[in-house]
């Protein structure tokens, strides 16, 4: 009889115990289900539209997938640089897109069209300042395109190591792959097969040598294993 007792006060401590983990998972449920139910979207960030079919997410801040819809961003929207999501609890989502800004005007053919950094064709818009231009004909380009051409990606990565503090005004491509830099009154030639980093080092060296001793040569050749400087 005792033995009997034991079994089934036993049974009914099993019993109230998993009554009382399903409560407490039903609760939590709850709780993550409604708590945190998105309820505002907010897009932060002028002149720039994203959309985002609020239907096909999940409605629960909690369980927002932000780095999977912020890749999809990127994909479907190629004019914008990074989309930043931010959860705000307990109800908002904040969505702000980075939009892509202009680096260089590239000329192919009879068109000029505005690239950044990475090679993407961005609109036309106003520009306060005069950008570098890079003369390169690849044929006809379109806005959000990513242009592949090597020159044109040495040239860009040229621009943007060098920055405000060596200002290249022009590049243009000639026969045999050669790419010609104007800054100030010095030209730079270098090949479109050129190690980026290498060419990027040796021109920032030379370049303030001269900028020391206050004279600037007519031509710094870098096609070579050893520059060529001409006065």
């Amino acid at each position: 009889m005792i033995i009997r007792k034991q079994s089934l006060l036993s049974g009914a401590r099993r019993s109230i115990g998993l009554g009382i983990i399903l409560i407490v998972t039903f609760v939590l449920y709850r709780i993550v289900t409604t708590a945190f139910v998105i309820r505002t979207v907010e897009v932060i960030g002028s002149g720039v539209e994203v959309s985002l079919d609020e239907s096909k997410l999940t409605k629960n801040l909690l369980l927002f997938p932000a780095q999977k819809i912020r890749e999809r961003l990127l994909h479907d929207n190629p004019l914008l640089r990074d989309v930043v999501i931010r959860k705000k609890y307990p109800h908002t989502l904040v969505i702000e897109p980075v939009k892509r800004s202009a680096t260089a005007l590239l000329v192919t053919g009879d068109q000029s069209v505005l690239l950044d950094s990475e090679g993407v064709v961005l609109p036309q818009s106003e520009i306060r300042e005069p950008l570098p231009t890079i003369i390169i004909n690849i044929g006809t380009v379109h806005i959000g395109q990513s242009v592949t051409d090597y020159g044109i990606a040495v040239s860009l990565r040229l621009l943007q190591k060098l920055g405000d503090s060596w200002y290249i005004s022009l590049i243009t491509k000639h026969e045999g792959g050669l790419l010609v830099a104007k800054y100030r009154e010095t030209e730079i030639f270098f090949t479109q097969e050129a190690n980026p980093a290498a060419l990027i080092a040796t021109l920032q060296t030379l370049l303030t040598g001269f900028r020391i001793k206050g004279s600037l040569p007519k031509v710094i050749d870098l096609r070579f294993d050893k520059p060529i400087v001409t006065f």
